[in-house]
């Protein structure tokens, strides 16, 4: 009865973790310049290259700045920004702060069985005000997610049942699949960079490009089992939402588990009751 115990202890919460549905996002520009080969998206002229890519999970947002010329160019971070729903996000931020989420258990089924959880997930982050770019060099920076938001709400209309190919041989994974322009899309942002050349004040550049989601894959698999993320494509991303069901069994799995603890706590007591006599 202790392994009948121990698989519900072990087993159904992870079971019952993975009920989630998936979105994964396509991003397009009417501004950029859009690199097929691996998705990115380029502006360039005679002193710079810009690309972004915002490929993985939450869309984080990668800027790699090329400078071309034989003088020095400065990224203000601080005046530079990622614009949505009206909202002006620096790229630096304004202050060093910690973000965490800590939380413990200790539950007592019986006198024999008992257990207790802690855990502590926590990151730091501090300001980056300004980047300084040598001629003929580049750098690259994350410096924010774009969005961890899982977009819901559209009419029956904007979806069309589609099959996706798996990286399983002859294998394909049910879908959703809802298109959109730059006036319906669900999320429309724009990047902001202020650049300084050769270290003058009086010399600074402002570059911006806009973006929105133009198709959207609603899928019951995790999009990495999808042929679709094979490449991390630069104009691709996912997002994950914990489905009512998995919310639901996974608070009944706990309740399986003091169940079965009880009922094993019991057998147990009844054994060795029987010995003694």
């Amino acid at each position: 009865m202790k392994k009948l115990y121990l698989f519900y202890a072990l087993g159904l919460p992870l079971l019952f973790a993975s009920c989630s549905v998936y979105q994964l996002n396509t991003i397009s520009s009417n501004t950029a310049k859009w690199n097929e080969k691996d998705g990115s998206f380029v502006q360039e002229n005679d002193s710079l290259r810009i690309i972004y890519s915002f490929a993985g999970q939450n869309a984080p947002v990668s800027i790699e700045i090329h400078n071309k010329l034989n003088e020095p160019i400065t990224v203000d971070w601080q005046r530079s920004a990622l614009v949505y729903n009206d909202s002006a996000i620096s790229y630096a931020g304004n202050k060093a702060y910690i973000k965490g989420d800590i939380s413990g258990s200790s539950i007592n089924w019986t006198r024999d069985f008992s257990s207790n959880r802690a855990s502590l997930d926590g990151s730091v982050t501090l300001p980056q005000y300004v980047d300084f770019i040598p001629p003929k060099s580049f750098i690259r920076r994350v410096p924010l997610e774009l969005t961890n938001a899982f977009f819901e709400n559209f009419a029956d209309t904007f979806y069309r049942k589609i099959k996706v190919p798996s990286v399983e041989a002859d294998y394909k994974i049910n879908g959703k699949r809802a298109l959109f322009t730059a006036s319906n899309s669900p999320l429309v942002f724009s990047s902001y960079l202020t650049l300084t050349y050769n270290n003058k004040e009086d010399n600074k550049i402002a570059y911006q490009q806009q973006f929105y989601i133009s198709e959207l894959l609603r899928l019951g698999a995790h999009p990495s089992n999808t042929t679709l993320m094979d490449k991390k494509r630069g104009d691709m991303f996912y997002v994950s939402q914990q489905t009512g069901y998995g919310k639901t069994m996974t608070t009944g799995a706990v309740v399986a588990i003091g169940a079965a603890a009880v009922a094993g706590s019991a057998l147990t007591n009844t054994h060795n009751n029987g010995n003694i006599n």
